[in-house]
This record gives structure tokens, sequence and C-alpha cells, in this order.
């Protein structure tokens, strides 16, 4: 697998977690906005930062799987 193929499936790779992860974080925010006055800033915030930490190691997963499967090839 040439340089150029791979960079386009990792990019696409990439793309495709952050779209998914993206959407899944809409519908969370969604379900809070539908109940916040029973969550203070405070918990807010804190949900947010594990939501991201779970979006970057799903994008570091994919990008793992991407160039596992290139040394493959």
């Amino acid at each position: 697998m040439d340089l150029a193929k791979t960079n386009d499936l990792l990019r696409s790779g990439i793309l495709e977690v952050i779209h998914l992860e993206f959407r899944a974080v809409t519908v969370l925010f969604a379900c809070i906005e539908n109940v916040s006055t029973a969550f203070t800033f405070n918990y807010h915030e804190r949900l947010l930062e594990l939501v991201m930490r779970i979006s970057l190691a799903a994008i570091e997963q994919q990008i793992s799987r991407i160039l596992i499967g290139r040394r493959v090839a």
C-alpha cells in the first residue's frame, strides 16, 4: 500500500470516528438540556470532559487499526 493511499485511509477513518462521536455528543447534550435544571454547571463541564476523553480514545483506536492494517498489507 502506498503512502498516499494510507494517508487517505487514515484521514477518512479519523473523520468517520469524529463524525460518529459528534453525533453521540449531540444526542447526549440534547438529553441533558431536556433536564438541565437537574444539573449544575460543574456537572456539565465534567461530563463534557469525559465525552471528549472517550472521543479521543476512539480516534486513537481507529488510527491504530489503520496503521496495523498498513503494516499487515
